[in-house]
């Protein structure tokens, strides 16, 4: 029915171009065309009477600028989020927002005022400024500044009831009822899943095969709330979750898998290394999910890892645009997820409590299978892509049981905390090994292979080298105010950095 009405409003527009438009004049074109707007800004043009005819002289800035937006647009509007100074504007085959440039959207007005000019044969009216003065971009830069004053919205404008409806491949689904409506502009989604929603379908082999051999039953629990809680695209709860151990266990494959069905296109790489860069979070406009892929154990000591912290927590950042003018802003609520098959070690840098806080590491300690199933990953997402959906929202539902606090069993909790506690070797090392002595000088060579040897012994990752003798020599100004100095004789007989008065126990 809907498709039928639509067709019929198709023909009965161009009907009404082919009988009624091409007599009319411009500015009345514009009035049958958008009489919302015409009732509010007046005029669209403005002209002159020169000799027998009128000529057109410019345009009014305010009424094109309203055409893009619910007045003159309702059905398929365009916003500017002004702390992203980006536009969106609702595609309606998509059913989400899609941004748009100022390009783009000047290329649109240009076509309208062609349009204008083509299906205008009226007599006693030039049309041809329409074509090549009104039309140019220079002309049009006006009326962009004034859309940007009329069609802003707040950074949460794109928040509206995430915990209500999910935007699925085909339509708005109703966590209330898990009833499928049809999209609209008024959801305000510009996020979309990347799977159907189908209510009868099931997923056995993601849950008996790549969770089930995998993983015990707690661990796949969280990893079922926190499914549900990457669907709505807003990291309320806070939490970054890690998946690290065996290789080819699983991890890899899952993550393929959730990647999928949030959608590619919501999705942004995880570049610790790159976090400080001028350009590297400007690709985070408009995502939900930070993944980080495969990486290596020192993914976390990176200086700008600590923006995890402000990327999971809600906080303002802004963020620079390439051949920008304006430095736009980003809220920290991403979800996250790394995988490795390292146990990752973190740059406390004090503040192990907030890390403590956010961090969910699910620990891959099984064998891998001995039969690897060939692209599994792809074979679920094509049989099973529903199923999991289904599986993810139950999960969804159990979170918002707990009120969103994520419940980690003592077993989680202790893994965390021991990422923590070996994330804070250095300074353990310091406090354990090394003690005041008078008449003993140390380098801060065989300091670091001593704290090597130490890290073995617990079957720690050692942090690098250059961070960890920085750490190491912090606690040592802490605990026994002695100062490096860079003339400490090494083994060679040579001035090498290192401290005198200290010793290893």
């Amino acid at each position: 029915m809907e498709k039928q009405n639509e067709n019929n409003d198709k023909i009965q527009h161009a009907n009404f171009m082919e009988t009624i438009l091409p007599t009319v004049h411009p500015k009345t074109w514009f009035a049958l065309k958008f009489p919302e707007v015409h009732k509010k800004h007046n005029a669209a043009l403005n002209e002159a009477m020169k000799g027998d005819h009128f000529t057109i002289l410019g345009i009014n800035e305010d009424f094109f600028a309203a055409t893009l937006g619910h007045l003159g647009n309702p059905k398929a509007p365009t916003v500017y989020v002004t702390r992203e100074d980006r536009f969106y504007s609702y595609d309606c085959k998509a059913g989400i927002y899609v941004s748009k440039s100022e390009h783009q959207i000047i290329s649109d007005l240009s076509a309208l005022l062609q349009q204008c000019a083509d299906e205008c044969k009226y007599q006693g009216c030039d049309t041809s400024a329409l074509r090549f003065i009104c039309s140019r971009s220079s002309q049009l830069n006006g009326v962009i500044k004034k859309a940007k004053g009329q069609l802003h919205v707040t950074e949460d404008y794109f928040a509206n009831d995430l915990e209500k409806f999910i935007a699925c491949e085909n339509g708005m689904l109703c966590l209330a009822d898990n009833a499928l409506v049809p999209f609209s502009a008024d959801f305000r989604r510009r996020n979309k899943l990347s799977v159907n929603f189908d209510p009868n379908a099931t997923c056995p082999l993601f849950l008996d095969t790549l969770l089930g051999q995998a993983l015990n039953e707690a661990d796949i629990l969280f990893l079922q709330k926190w499914f549900g809680l990457a669907l709505i695209g807003k990291n309320i709860s806070q939490v970054i979750v890690i998946l690290s151990g065996t290789a080819q266990g699983g991890k890899s494959t899952l993550a393929k898998v959730l990647v999928a069905i949030i959608g590619k296109e919501n999705v942004a790489t995880l570049r610790t290394e790159q976090l400080g860069q001028r350009f590297e979070t400007a690709s985070f406009l408009g995502k939900t999910l930070l993944h980080g892929a495969d990486v290596p154990a020192d993914f976390l000591t990176q200086k700008s890892a600590s923006a995890l912290k402000s990327l999971t927590g809600g906080d303002s950042m802004t963020v620079e645009l390439k051949n920008g003018r304006e430095r736009p802003e980003i809220i920290g609520e991403f979800n996250v997820l790394i995988t490795s098959n390292s146990r990752l070690v973190i740059l406390l840098e004090g503040d192990a409590e907030a890390w403590r806080r956010r961090l969910a590491i699910i620990e891959y300690c099984k064998p891998k299978p001995k039969n690897v199933i060939p692209a599994l990953a792809d074979t679920i997402l094509k049989d099973e892509g529903s199923g999991v959906l289904n599986w993810a929202l139950e999960g969804l539902r159990k979170l918002r049981g707990d009120d969103w606090h994520f419940k980690l069993t003592a077993e989680q909790t202790e893994v965390v905390d021991r990422a923590l506690l070996e994330s804070d070797s250095p300074k353990m090392f310091a406090n354990d090994c090394l003690e005041k002595a008078d008449n003993c000088q140390l380098t801060q060579d065989d300091c670091f292979n001593h704290y090597l040897a130490y890290c073995r012994k617990r079957e720690w990752t050692p942090i690098v080298k250059p961070k960890a003798n920085t750490l190491i020599e912090r606690q040592i100004m802490y605990l026994f105010a002695a100062g490096q100095r860079n003339d400490i004789k090494g083994t060679n007989g040579k001035d090498q950095r290192g401290w005198k008065g200290i010793k290893v126990k």
